[in-house]
């Protein structure tokens, strides 16, 4: 499943043109900076990058070198460069954007606030600097509440953050006191139906992320309907992170569809399905086709093929309205159809959906993309089951092809070949009669109501296969992987988030250890991982391993850059 490729991930918001760091009092600056951002419209990084570097020129010769309208040009470009893989320069230069705008509004100014979480979320959340985001708001707090005393509602902005940090350190206890303590300040300040009460709420439902969530959901829900009405885009945001918390219970489809529809419905009446006239915001394009899509993948998994398919293709239908034909999350909902056919058994509709992907996935990530095995293989185990070898030999050399790019690696992938050792060929063989096995066992016990004790069972006769199967030299190792991501699936499938995580793991360790070119495969399991923290609603950790999966394929692909998703956005 190639999901989360294409998402970047719901938490991430993509608005690029804030008025928070730009200013009208010269018409040239505006001019300058909006010629950049036009082209980070276009996804056209590279041509961006010098036309910010000369933007950020001209403001420093105007105005001096830390004047307020250079942080709005700066975070801009460091979000370019994390966004191509240049993580230290980007980290740099957003932090030069963040001094400045302390320095020329004050550390407690709203616009200090809003630097602060953009530099907190975008450019320190995945890089391992969570100790400097702890930092940096105990600092605000402080000053907020020297300047505003303690209990102030100002104050209340940095316990949420702090308190969203600190589930990423391994303290979420310490988190959810912060974040209790800001709702107790707000509803005591504020009363207890304002709408700084419900997100206060809804960030502590999102942390707690367990039964106690849904209290607090409802409770947030019941406040923004006061004071918004029954339709409001905040709500139908409650209703999808309700979904997400129900969808990590057993055999609880129902209600996560409902609660998606509730989102979905939303949605649709106010931001609209077509994109004609650009009306629908940068930043809110990706969540009608989303929410289909997760839809869709309720129904498929009650075998409800026909309604799934229905959805898969009005999802495909709205991503070409309102993103465009060439959007990458068409070809996610192609490879949902192609998915769904070959689970139905309609294999002869898979073939042509899976090259429709591959032609796409060659534009966004080049002909020579390690990322196009996936449904190369896909191919060929079509064509293996239905009986047509031949064909089925011609997409299986193009894929070796494609893992032995690196010329320093052609010879070992070449002395590993299943022709030249045949007990490869037999291992390979055996891990794919396991996967069938484990996800028919799985299946027949989920249907009867005994999934976890299927999932747990499942996970300790893996657990003993790969044991008993131990790799006896690299590329053996390389293939173990592989099909360790490739099971991963039938977990997620089913809801074994964590036999899944670890499988995944196990995966990109042993892709990570690969010298030779093969260590571009690090970049599947990556993007898998994303995706898993995504469905686990850790936007955070999904923002990490996506970031991580994105600066590989870049580093193999210096096409993509002009594919790449938005970088981080101004707040």
């Amino acid at each position: 499943m190639m999901f989360l490729r294409h998402l970047i991930v719901i938490g991430i918001f993509i608005a690029l043109l804030s008025s928070s760091f730009s200013s009208s009092a010269n018409e040239l600056t505006d001019d300058c900076i909006n010629k950049g951002r036009s082209l980070l419209h276009q996804n056209l990084y590279i041509d961006a990058i010098p036309e910010y570097l000369n933007c950020i020129e001209f403001i420093t010769k105007k105005y001096g070198n830390s004047h307020i309208n250079l942080a709005g040009p700066m975070f801009d470009l460091a979000g370019i460069y994390m966004a191509t893989g240049k993580k230290d320069e980007g980290v740099d230069l957003a932090e030069k954007a963040f001094n400045i705008t302390i320095q020329q509004t004050g550390i407690t100014h709203v616009k200090s606030d809003e630097a602060r979480k953009r530099l907190a979320d975008y450019f320190y959340h995945g890089t391992g600097s969570n100790n400097k985001i702890e930092k940096m708001y105990l600092q605000s707090l402080k000053a907020k509440e020297s300047q505003y005393g303690e209990g102030s509602i100002e104050s209340t902005v940095d316990m949420i953050e702090l308190g969203r940090n600190y589930r990423h350190m391994d303290r979420k206890d310490d988190g959810i006191k912060y974040i209790t303590k800001a709702l107790n300040i707000r509803k005591k300040k504020l009363g207890n139906d304002h709408i700084l009460v419900a997100n206060a709420l809804t960030t502590l439902a999102i942390e707690n992320n367990g039964k106690e969530s849904n209290i607090q959901f409802k409770e947030a829900l019941e406040i923004l309907e006061k004071n918004y009405g029954a339709e409001h885009l905040e709500i139908a945001e409650i209703y999808f992170h309700q979904a997400m918390l129900a969808a990590q219970e057993v055999n609880n489809k129902g209600t996560q569809r409902s609660l998606l529809n509730k989102s979905l419905n939303i949605y649709e009446k106010i931001l609209g399905t077509d994109n004609n006239q650009r009306l629908i915001p940068e930043d809110k394009q990706h969540l009608i086709p989303i929410i289909i899509m997760l839809i869709a993948q309720t129904y498929e998994g009650d075998k409800n093929y026909k309604e799934a398919e229905s959805l898969f293709l009005k999802g495909k239908e709205i991503s070409i309205k309102i993103m465009g034909p060439a959007n990458p999350m068409v070809e996610t909902f192609i490879g949902q159809l192609a998915d769904l056919y070959k689970r139905n058994n309609e294999l002869q509709k898979c073939v042509p959906l899976y090259e429709e992907q591959i032609q796409m996935m060659e534009k966004s990530y080049g002909k020579d993309s390690v990322m196009l095995t996936s449904p190369i293989g896909n191919i060929v185990g079509i064509y293996k089951k239905i009986g047509l070898p031949k064909e089925a030999e011609k997409y299986e050399i193009r894929k070796k092809e494609l893992l032995a790019k690196d010329k320093k690696n052609v010879d070992t992938f070449r002395n590993n070949q299943h022709e030249s050792k045949p007990e490869l060929a037999k291992l390979e063989s055996d891990l794919d009669n396991n996967s069938d096995m484990l996800e028919n066992t799985i299946r027949e016990k989920c249907e009867s109501g005994k999934c976890r004790e299927a999932l747990n069972d499942a996970n300790k006769r893996i657990k003993q296969f790969f044991k008993e199967h131990g790799s006896s030299g690299k590329f053996d190792a390389l293939l173990v992987a592989q099909k360790k991501v490739a099971i991963s699936e039938i977990f997620i499938k089913y809801n074994g988030i964590d036999q899944a995580a670890v499988l995944l793991q196990d995966a990109l360790e042993a892709f990570q250890k690969e010298k030779s070119g093969l260590n571009v495969m690090a970049s599947i399991p990556l993007l898998k991982l994303a995706e898993l923290y995504y469905k686990q609603n850790d936007l955070e950790k999904a923002e990490k391993y996506y970031k991580l999966h994105l600066k590989l394929e870049q580093k193999n692909n210096p096409q993509l850059l002009r594919c790449s998703p938005s970088p981080p956005p101004m707040l």
